[in-house]
């Protein structure tokens, strides 16, 4: 299906507004089109397609310019008549034939269209139409005139689809004829080959620009075709343009040319700004980039006067003045010859002489140029590359490969005098690499001349301080990918890389000698795109590829890999493979059943960490280096894993474990004769020394040491250190929590918490690991149901501080250990502070030593005997 019917227009039309475009310029549907014949168009489409393979329009790497597809809008979830308008390597522009809209996309999401579409080729549901008098209001202002609005209009020629339309005298028009009539201008419109579309990605409702050209040969008054009436009026004073149209008469009969270029002197940095092939390129000097800004801005201060005149007597050679089409600026041209066959409006190919660019225009807007801006002679050369003849026919793999060496790319360059073609050779040195790019290309003979890669991927430039970085690939803690958050200066080279293989055709620059630890490129099963690897291994007839910008892998058929190009080794592998620093990846003894939630948290969050990154081997060669991680709310994740149980640490790690104390107690037991309350918090809060002569032992050992010279600790969540506080002590503590300054710790052998400065931590060595948490946080027997008057922390501290307490197990919770306590003569002091509880110990006479001891007798409740507690 190869064509859609063309649309067939009465004299008059009535028009509805879908789409406001430049000034006096509008997309419209067509009334007198049935609405229901185009929702079934696309009902038709929409079943037709569901087929989840469906056809696709660039499937034999053909060119379509100009042929008809189908395009799904992901957004409303419905297929659309699309016209191919152009091709860019593997994307195109497309215009949405019944919405009047552009859209640039991938080539391949464009659908071919099917023979059994029964509708498909019925002609379109609106036109682009031009006003044929002038409209001089701002695009806002036009747009909210015309935009969702019903004319009528009168129907004239029709030049590159688009229609040139009068109002007539239609009561829908009269809000637009009283907004544009009062304007006065001195030109009007005339259609011109319409080019470059303004593009929107948006669903399809209208974003086309329509160039236009200027009459300045004769002043025409306003008019507007109402019907067969007419209005006029007149222009300005001829006496107040008189002085100004004779000068720029006599500016417009001038014939003026460019000054000849001058030879660049040797090893000049250059810019590549336009290439067809190697034989046929433009470069613009780097030294001249502020002088042709210069020019190029003061050409549109004077050029914004619309009474600029059109060149006249114009022939192949001569100066002039251009508007560029995608950007509505003016530029310095170059008239290179007049296009056959002739047209209503005679066209010329312009050569933009500062860039090396051509377009195609209509001769009566190219304007006449100043004498002061012909004075500097063209800024872009027209080039070739020595050493490679000038008439070979190039590939266009090869064409993309000078591209990828050139394009965006640091150059010096040597000319040459200019040869019988008006090319400058030249030798092209990438200033980088120090290698010539003409060298280069002379070897491409054919695909397989491209040489094999010579070295490996460098690697991102480490740093010595800590960098935000997050996963992208995490295997185990022993093999992690990280790259840097901030990759934007590499966006670039990365979509350079991605346009330029997606471009090869199938066969082409295959790597036909693959070799373990070899760069290659391998396209992606899941979504089809090329990305840099390197070979593993090699099995049969696949190869284990590392997607080395990402650290995930995939088997690929050897036949599918294709040859990485030199310029595409210029950009570092983009990630570090890593190892977590101070871990094994096998933890001894018993494990954490619970080792996947916690390995969860700290690699597989999605969040930005910081990372140290440290080399291995001492060149930094070997591709693996060691990383400290820090994860936000957790710390130092080395640190994390091993308190979780989940890694083995190292040598520099492993005396971070602490020894774990006896909480496998009885009922009824008697767990210390000798205790001291450190700290009380409330009833159910009660820190317990149940042995404060070995916390003694403890404080001695590490007065003795010069702590301040341990290493500062690295925090994570659970981690074991010594913490300074205020009276100049240290003491054994843990970690609660922690930002970038400070932590929340806990002095386990006391159970006070402080927020300490983070330079007032240490790593706890391993001598004092070996003794456990010497304070047991406790709830008092008798709160575990909710008391009518509970004793408040006074009442605590006034009953159990500075007492020696006999401590007696009750019960335990998941959160609590509950005990009770009894003076040095035996009271019972959770009794005192009025808790009751089931468990009842009496303190009976010792008749053997002769005074009073303390012996419990235990009744539980009142139905239980009383019975010693050995």
């Amino acid at each position: 299906m190869d064509k859609i019917l063309p649309v067939h227009l009465a004299a008059e039309e009535m028009l509805f507004v879908t789409l406001p475009q430049k000034p006096g310029c509008f997309y419209a549907k067509l009334v007198s089109r049935s609405v229901k014949d185009l929702n079934g168009m696309a009902a038709e489409l929409m079943e037709a397609y569901s087929n989840p393979n469906p056809p696709l329009l660039y499937a034999d790497f053909q060119s379509h310019l100009g042929q008809y597809g189908v395009l799904h809008w992901g957004v409303d979830n419905k297929f659309y008549r699309i016209c191919v308008t152009k091709e860019h390597l593997n994307m195109a522009e497309v215009h949405f034939i019944d919405y009047g809209n552009y859209l640039r996309i991938q080539q391949c999401e464009i659908l071919a269209p099917l023979e059994s579409l029964t509708g498909f080729n019925q002609p379109p549901y609106g036109i682009h139409c031009m006003l044929e008098d002038r409209v001089t209001l701002s695009f806002p202002e036009w747009s909210d005139l015309i935009l969702e609005q019903s004319i009528e209009v009168k129907i004239g020629k029709c030049v590159d689809e688009i229609y040139s339309v009068t109002l007539t005298n239609h009561p829908f028009n009269k809000k637009i004829v009283k907004a544009i009539f009062p304007i006065i201008p001195f030109k009007r419109k005339v259609l011109e080959n319409q080019q470059s579309p303004y593009m929107e990605p948006s669903t399809p409702v209208p974003a086309k620009i329509v160039s236009e050209t200027e009459i300045t040969n004769k002043c025409v008054p306003f008019r507007i075709n109402i019907g067969s009436d007419h209005f006029t009026m007149n222009d300005l004073s001829k006496n107040m343009l008189s002085n100004r149209v004779t000068s720029c008469k006599e500016t417009a009969l001038k014939q003026l040319i460019y000054p000849q270029q001058i030879l660049p002197r040797s090893n000049t940095s250059v810019m590549v700004v336009c290439l067809d092939d190697p034989t046929s390129f433009y470069v613009k000097l780097s030294e001249s980039c502020s002088s042709v800004t210069n020019m190029t801005k003061k050409l549109n201060e004077v050029y914004s006067d619309k009474l600029k005149p059109a060149i006249k007597n114009a022939k192949p050679g001569s100066a002039c003045v251009v508007q560029y089409d995608v950007d509505n600026k003016w530029y310095r041209g170059k008239i290179l010859k007049f296009n056959d066959p002739p047209v209503t409006f005679p066209l010329v190919t312009v050569l933009f002489v500062d860039y090396g660019f051509t377009q195609r225009s209509s001769l009566k807007v190219l304007k006449a140029i100043d004498e002061e801006f012909v004075q500097l002679p063209p800024q872009a050369f027209y080039c070739r590359l020595s050493g490679l003849g000038n008439t070979r026919a190039w590939t266009v793999e090869e064409k993309n490969i000078f591209k990828a060496c050139c394009m965006n790319k640091a150059l010096n360059a040597n000319f040459a005098d200019q040869d019988s073609e008006g090319k400058f050779p030249l030798r092209l040195v990438n200033k980088i690499e120090m290698t010539s790019i003409n060298n280069f290309l002379c070897s491409l003979k054919n695909s397989t001349s491209v040489s094999l890669p010579s070295v490996g991927y460098s690697f991102l430039p480490l740093s010595k301080t800590a960098v935000d970085v997050s996963i992208a690939w995490y295997y185990n803690p022993g093999r992690i990918f990280i790259n840097p958050v901030d990759l934007s200066a590499y966006q670039n080279a990365l979509f350079e890389f991605e346009e330029f293989y997606s471009s090869l055709p199938p066969g082409e620059l295959l790597e036909d000698q693959p070799s373990v630890g070899l760069p290659c490129v391998a396209q992606f099963l899941e979504d089809g795109r090329h990305y840099r690897s390197q070979i593993l291994s090699i099995r049969h007839e696949m190869a284990e590829i590392l997607f080395v910008d990402y650290g995930n892998q995939q088997d690929t058929p050897l036949s599918l890999l294709k040859r990485m190009i030199p310029p595409f080794m210029q950009c570092p592998q983009l990630t570090w493979q890593s190892k977590l620093k101070g871990v094994k990846k096998i933890v001894s003894g018993l494990s954490n059943p619970e080792s996947q939630k916690h390995l969860d948290v700290c690699f597989l969050s999605g969040q930005t960490l910081s990372a140290l990154i440290h080399p291995i081997s001492p060149d930094g060669r070997n591709g693996v280096f060691e990383v400290d991680l820090n994860i936000p709310g957790i710390g130092d994740a080395a640190q994390y894993l091993i308190q979780q149980r989940v890694v083995d640490g190292t040598s520099e790690t492993e005396t971070n474990y602490l020894v774990t104390g006896s909480v496998n107690y009885s009922p009824g037991q008697l767990i210390s004769f000798s205790a001291l309350a450190t700290y009380i918090k409330s009833p159910t809060e009660i820190w317990v020394q149940l042995e404060p002569d070995i916390v003694d032992i403890v404080m001695d050992q590490i007065a003795a040491q010069n702590v301040s010279q341990f290493a500062v600790l690295k925090p994570s969540i659970g981690s074991y250190c010594l913490a300074l506080l205020s009276n100049r002590l240290w003491y054994r503590a843990v970690v609660n929590s922690f930002d970038k300054d400070q932590a929340n710790v806990t002095l386990f052998d006391y159970g006070n918490s402080f927020i300490l400065d983070l330079e007032d931590l240490r790593v706890l060595p391993n001598h004092l690991a070996q003794y456990p948490k010497l304070a047991l946080k406790c709830a008092l027997d008798g709160t575990q149901t909710n008391c009518i008057s509970p004793p408040t922390v006074n009442q605590c501290m006034l009953t159990i501080y500075e007492q020696i307490l006999s401590v007696v197990f009750v019960s335990r919770t998941p959160e609590n250990v509950y005990v009770r306590l009894y003076s040095s003569t035996g009271n019972d002091l959770n009794e005192k502070l009025g808790l009751s509880g089931n468990l009842k110990i009496k303190i009976v006479k010792d008749t053997h030593v002769g005074k009073n001891a303390i012996e419990l007798n235990v009744t539980y409740g009142q139905s239980r005997k009383e019975q010693p507690v050995p």
